[in-house]
């Protein structure tokens, strides 16, 4: 399976010699009927309005339009916030929703800010688009590269085949060909796909020690920005047998607010825990971390 992209510019090396968990699949995943064989291809990347597949020759773009969903297992245990979102007030069907979308002159229109917790790489969207006729369209575009905190703008118009009244939509974002964890998905239904995640790791493990899933940086601290001074911070934690933090603690920080960004950061973290005798066991750790302000910068 290929690597998500995903790396880690403020936590250090040493995490209790815990190796990164394997890369995961997405809870969907974006296919492409490709002309050359007329078959359905897994969408790696989207660029230049091309979908790239997997080929002979590797990596190729296929000249293939026509996208379908496919169900997958699960989500790429990343992060992304989908903000600033616009509202078309003329269409009071979609008042409160957001991403706008609306649908005039054969064009749908689609802005939001996106801001990722880590490096993510060949990021793309698709867009479930349910017409009030009953037809449903699929469109994807591509989005670019993401740096933990730095916000990225996005606004296109994209052109359809028909003028009518949009009464549904839902926003997918991926990385690499896999569908990451957004804003737009409620808290609880990640939590709910994260426990699901971690128990389908622990279904055959005899002996283990934890390992990181959902480990989101930490962002650099707004009070330290002007100084741009580089920083540490070392956190002790519980890792509980649901793979839960408790009980984090700065155990040693150049500056206090290194300290307080860190402990922000790991209160979200979720593990696959340690395992002894086939059962999940608690487990303690120390999670060393490194700010540098010159790469990714949070808000």
């Amino acid at each position: 399976m290929k690597q998500c992209g995903i790396r880690f510019p403020f936590v250090a090396a040493a995490l209790m010699a815990i190796a990164l968990a394997t890369p995961l699949a997405a809870q969907s995943r974006l296919y492409v009927l490709d002309s050359s064989d007329g078959q359905f291809h897994r969408v790696l990347k989207i660029s230049d309005d091309k979908a790239y597949i997997t080929g002979k020759a590797g990596v190729v773009a296929s000249e293939g339009r026509q996208f379908v969903l496919k169900a997958a297992e699960e989500f790429l245990p990343c992060y992304i916030d989908v903000s600033h979102k616009q509202v078309d007030l003329s269409s009071s069907a979609l008042m409160g929703q957001a991403p706008s979308l609306y649908v005039g002159d054969n064009k749908v229109h689609f802005a939001a800010e996106f801001v990722s917790a880590f490096f993510l790489d060949d990021v793309f969207l698709v867009l479930e688009l349910q017409f009030a006729d009953g037809l449903d369209t699929l469109v994807a575009r591509g989005v670019g590269r993401l740096e933990p905190g730095v916000p990225l703008k996005y606004s296109q118009d994209i052109g359809v085949q028909k003028e009518a009244t949009l009464r549904r939509y839902a926003l997918h974002l991926f990385a690499n060909g896999s569908e990451v964890f957004t804003s737009e998905v409620p808290a609880a239904f990640r939590e709910e796909k994260i426990a699901q995640m971690i128990k389908v790791r622990l279904a055959s493990v005899r002996q283990a020690g934890p390992k990181p899933l959902y480990c989101p940086p930490p962002s650099y601290p707004e009070t330290l920005k002007k100084s741009g001074v580089k920083g540490r911070a070392v956190v002790t934690i519980r890792i509980t047998p649901e793979g839960g933090v408790l009980d984090p603690v700065v155990e040693s920080a150049s500056d206090p607010a290194f300290g307080e960004a860190a402990l922000s950061a790991v209160r979200a973290w979720r593990f696959v825990p340690g395992v002894k005798g086939g059962q999940p066991v608690e487990a303690r750790a120390s999670i060393p971390f490194g700010f540098d302000p010159s790469v990714g910068q949070g808000r």
